[in-house]
């Protein structure tokens, strides 16, 4: 698959997370002539995202006021993985960056595992066991311990509001059991057949255990049972220097 795909699957990707961060009924989701822009409700809590940023059509006085009015909002904002060099003159984050970056760095990276260059992977520890998520409690514990590791507590996902994307099959959900304790998470989008992994966290007591690899490998496994082409994900942190041992590579 030519490279640059990838990387559109992998921008892709970073949009439909946006996106259904937004499908719930405690979330706003505006749709503005050239972004889109995510938050709660008042009286709720959860995420304010503003991407899905078309700019590349228009005048450049134009495009330099939406920069603008856009970086205002002081909020999270998505220019995308793969910025264009335009867009990233207007953002003033001067020239395009080297891809891949060298390593190690702290940049988030777009990354991908490719059906045929999978790797055969080893079996869980004995004192590891993941459950895919088919419940409103199970779901509840999945969204808990992933807004405790990923968003220190706050609540991103909504632990009940957000399941009926799981219901839908939209989010596929995993909890990872350590000796029967709940450790950590891991999870996957389908949107229209491109599969993206997410929210792959670990509590700091159980680290170094496997958990991690364990929820990464099966969502890999569910994705490629469900006919994907590839699995995109953009990593940071930990996550990042794990994947490439699971198969992903930096694009």
């Amino acid at each position: 698959m030519n490279p640059q795909i990838i990387r559109s699957h992998i921008d892709e990707g970073g949009t439909f997370y946006l996106d259904i961060l937004g499908k719930s009924e405690h979330m706003e989701n505006e749709q503005r002539p050239h972004y889109t822009m995510i938050h709660p409700k008042k009286g709720y809590h959860g995420g304010t995202s503003i991407y899905n940023i078309q700019i590349e059509h228009l005048p450049e006085p134009e495009a330099l006021r939406l920069v603008q009015e856009i970086k205002s909002y002081k909020e999270h904002i998505f220019w995308g993985m793969y910025p264009s060099v335009r867009l990233m003159q207007y953002v003033g984050e001067g020239k395009p960056r080297p891809e891949p970056l060298p390593e190690p760095n702290e940049e988030e990276a777009g990354m991908a595992l490719l059906a045929a260059e999978k790797p055969e992977y080893p079996r869980n520890p004995n004192h590891i066991t993941v459950h895919k998520v088919n419940n409103a409690e199970d779901f509840k514990l999945w969204a808990l311990l992933c807004n405790f590791v990923i968003h220190q507590g706050y609540p991103i996902i909504h632990p009940e509001l957000h399941y009926p994307v799981c219901q839908e099959g939209i989010l596929t959900c995993f909890n990872v059991y350590d000796q029967g304790t709940l450790a950590g998470v891991s999870s996957l989008l389908n949107h229209n057949g491109v599969f993206s992994l997410e929210f792959v966290a670990v509590s700091d007591a159980f680290r170094r255990r496997g958990v991690a690899t364990a929820g990464v490998i099966a969502a890999v496994e569910d994705a490629f049972a469900q006919g994907a082409e590839l699995i995109t994900v953009r990593s940071i942190g930990k996550s990042k220097y794990l994947l490439p041992k699971l198969g992903f590579r930096i694009y």
